[in-house]
């Protein structure tokens, strides 16, 4: 199974080994699935506090190896205003935006818990687990 996952996701597991996602992180980790990230959620997980920690930032790096980064193409830019001139007004925020483009060019599911962000994006996929 082929994913992109959402920035609150990696945020629940790096807070708590033990989140709702663990199942389909160890699979991403054994490589039975595949896991991608937007370069959107590592921008926003070193904007995190804790990431002036040594400690934090050497760990959280160690688990973003995990995952395949996804670089904001041309392409992904252009759907990515679209979805914001569509939605925005609803408040689809940028990074939103991005990530679910990022989704709909690699034709993936989402997994999020903040399904209702992206709720009125046609053609998004989501994980079962969102």
């Amino acid at each position: 199974m082929k994913v992109l996952l959402d920035t609150d996701v990696l945020v629940d597991h790096l807070r708590s080994a033990d989140s709702p996602w663990s199942s389909l992180l160890d699979s991403i980790q054994r490589r039975r699935s595949t896991g991608y990230i937007s370069v959107v959620t590592v921008a926003e997980l070193h904007a995190g506090k804790l990431m002036s920690q040594p400690g934090v930032r050497a760990g959280t790096v160690r688990f973003l190896e995990l995952f395949r980064r996804v670089p904001i193409q041309e392409s992904i830019a252009v759907r990515a205003g679209t979805l914001l001139r569509e939605h925005g007004e609803d408040g689809l925020a940028l990074a939103d935006a991005l990530i679910a483009a990022t989704a709909l060019a690699l034709r993936v599911p989402l997994l999020t818990r903040n399904r209702k962000h992206f709720e009125r994006v046609r053609g998004l996929l989501f994980h079962p687990k969102s």
